[in-house]
């Protein structure tokens, strides 16, 4: 798999530049640009904005992807405004 994603990124000059951030490798530059890289701007704004505030919060809170699933992403939703306790 990671040879075919490495592949992939070659073909890929956008996922290249992206992959010059710190911390950014092929999986997350490849992830942002076919993600984050279609539709409208304020669509594409929005959704890195969600998904850098997942990210930052499950790292903050020491969870994995799992556990964001199952209290994150509904925490302070209505009928459970007190979030996770």
């Amino acid at each position: 798999m990671t040879l075919a994603l490495e592949e992939e990124v070659e073909k890929r000059p956008v996922a290249r530049r992206l992959m010059t951030h710190p911390g950014v490798g092929v999986l997350t530059a490849l992830a942002f640009e076919l993600v984050i890289g279609r539709g409208r701007k304020i669509a594409k704004v929005a959704m890195a904005r969600k998904l850098a505030a997942h990210l930052y919060w499950m790292w903050r809170k020491g969870w994995d992807y799992e556990k964001w699933k199952r209290f994150g992403s509904h925490a302070g939703a209505p009928g459970n405004r007190r979030g996770v306790e």
